[in-house]
């Protein structure tokens, strides 16, 4: 069976996030921010009577604030009932995956093993498979 992956660019890197953990991809403006949060939770944002908390998602996987400015792209997901924009550098198609889901490798470091969940081919180029709600846990995980 074939699924499809909404391909992004993170921190530079390629990545692949299920399509069902997608809600929709939006232009962030106007971020308020919201002290005593983690310097990666870059703050609150409302689109469509909602209200999203935005993660800088190159500063989660690199450790350094990225720029954001006006019209920054974010994947919004949902998680745990709430919702969430994850910034990202750019987005470039949705997609059907070559192959199936295959383990991570070993020497994947970093943060990225903290989010990713499998590699992937699409479009003959293999991609690390991004899971919305690993960012979303990982704040609980340093919070408690």
């Amino acid at each position: 069976m074939n699924s499809l992956y909404l391909i992004a660019t993170m921190a530079g890197e390629d990545i692949a996030i299920a399509a069902d953990k997608v809600e929709s991809v939006v232009k962030v403006r106007d971020i308020v921010p919201v002290p005593s949060v983690n310097s990666y939770v870059r703050g609150l944002f409302a689109l469509r009577s909602r209200v999203l908390t935005v993660i800088d998602s190159s500063h989660f996987v690199t450790g350094k604030p990225g720029k954001v400015h006006d019209a920054h792209m974010a994947v919004v997901t949902q998680v745990a009932g709430h919702f969430y924009g994850l910034l990202v550098d750019s987005v470039q198609d949705v997609c059907t995956a070559e192959s199936t889901e295959s383990d991570l490798p070993a020497n994947l470091r970093g943060m990225w093993r903290e989010i990713g969940t499998a590699m992937l081919l699409v479009d003959g180029k293999t991609m690390l498979v991004v899971d919305p709600a690993r960012f979303v846990e990982a704040e609980f995980t340093k919070a408690a």
